[in-house]
């Protein structure tokens, strides 16, 4: 059977557990001590979704999204996705070789 949440959310509802017995866990609005087993799993499970969400942010970027780009955009880019310098310069080079191939089609 199929696991329903990957191993990193397993971690860190194991970590919450463990919080919860110590009594230091705490809900995140109120600051309450948290007493119920079925609300430190929802907590870590919610904390390790977030944390999902926050590493794909960087990913959605594309080699396709990447040639539509201007090259000085490119280069601000440098940390995100395939925005390195390799993949730029290669994009470049693909979007030149497009752009001379389109004049050389039309005349």
């Amino acid at each position: 059977m199929a696991r329903k949440y990957s191993k990193g959310a397993s971690k860190k509802v194991e970590t919450r557990m463990r919080k919860r017995k110590r009594g230091t866990l705490k809900s995140g609005r109120s600051g309450r001590k948290v007493k119920s087993r079925k609300q430190a799993i929802a907590i870590g499970l919610s904390e390790r979704a977030a944390k999902a969400r926050k590493s794909r942010r960087g990913k959605r970027r594309t080699l396709e999204t990447e040639l539509d780009d201007p090259p000085e955009r490119r280069d601000r880019v440098g940390h995100r996705g395939l925005a390195h310098s390799v993949a730029s310069d290669r994009s470049v080079i693909l979007l030149e070789a497009d752009r001379l191939a389109a004049a050389n089609v039309g005349s």
